[in-house]
């Protein structure tokens, strides 16, 4: 498959990940925490990602992923390449590796709040930043209480969406129809 846009010429090509160069200047790291996801992420739903090359047959974008396969025994797995059929200049060689890595739009944290699990976000290694640490949903603990008796006092501090409390509030109910709140928001 080629696509062109602005005279640029790229070709999807099956390649063995053995074959591949990767780039000994890539300024990309990662962190052993990361690449354990990385690896899982491709063991769990398959490798999905095209890896660019330049000219060279040189990785300019996919170093990580292309790692993660050796590492994980898939030399000989063929996959898909991106490749130029234009001669690249250094700075289009430089402006595709950084920009592989950049991303060019913002997750809604309101529809990520009610429309996805935190434990699997922070798998996924989203920055959540409405939840730090996963919950343990395996031995959650929690402490036993009187629901007749009991008043507790819970301060919110989430700003600009009501949604996240919103959504807290009735997974407690759910859980424990017994709850009684009152909800004051103070804007």
């Amino acid at each position: 498959m080629k696509t062109t846009i602005e005279n640029k010429e790229w070709e999807i090509v099956p390649i063995k990940v053995k074959d591949l160069k990767p780039n000994p200047d890539n300024p990309r790291t990662i962190t052993a925490e990361a690449f354990a996801r990385l690896k899982r992420k491709i063991k769990r739903t398959g490798f999905r990602s095209v890896i660019q090359i330049d000219n060279d047959g040189i990785i300019l974008g996919g170093n990580q992923r292309y790692q993660a396969l050796m590492e994980m025994g898939y030399a000989d797995a063929i996959i898909p390449v991106l490749q130029p059929l234009f001669k690249m200049t250094e700075k289009e060689r430089q402006e595709v590796i950084v920009t592989d890595n950049v991303p060019d739009g913002d997750f809604n944290n309101e529809i990520l709040a009610n429309l996805y699990n935190v434990n699997d976000l922070l798998e996924w290694g989203l920055d959540v930043p409405w939840k730090e640490q996963p919950i343990n949903e395996e031995n959650p603990e929690e402490k036993e209480f009187d629901t007749e008796t009991a008043k507790v006092k819970i301060s919110f501090y989430y700003k600009d969406s009501h949604t996240v409390i919103d959504k807290f509030l009735r997974e407690m109910k759910e859980k424990y129809p017994e709850l009684m709140f009152e909800v004051e928001i103070d804007d």
